[in-house]
């Protein structure tokens, strides 16, 4: 998956970089049913899910490949229908959507687990 990183996200890589902040790189991930394209001006998913944000279980970076991988996985408690991505940064108890992307409706069921992966290329 792709997405745009959005303004808050590249002030959230920009500030991990600086060790002074308290910002850290994303940590969690969330889904939702929105369908408006993502902006780099986006703050929040459209509609997230009730499963809320969860955190990642992995960072990988490959500098061979340039790109870091973010993945994690939801399990949903509800049946859910899914066009919306967003990985987020906690921050002083708050968290910032730092890349958001929408695609085509996806249909889960209750107690079904999903790994979302998101890879960016630098």
């Amino acid at each position: 998956m792709t997405g745009v990183i959005t303004v808050q996200g590249r002030l959230v890589m920009a500030y991990a970089c600086k060790s002074t902040q308290d910002w850290k790189y994303p940590t969690h991930l969330a889904v939702g049913s929105g369908t408006t394209a993502a902006s780099i001006n986006d703050t929040a998913l459209e509609n997230e899910t009730a499963e809320g944000k969860v955190a990642l279980t992995s960072v990988t970076v490959s500098e061979a490949n340039r790109t870091i991988t973010f993945t994690g996985t939801i399990t949903f408690t509800g049946s859910r229908s899914v066009s919306e991505y967003g990985l987020f940064a906690k921050q002083d108890g708050t968290y910032k959507l730092c890349a958001r992307e929408v695609q085509s409706a996806s249909s889960f069921s209750a107690g079904e687990s999903v790994t979302f992966s998101f890879t960016y290329t630098w």
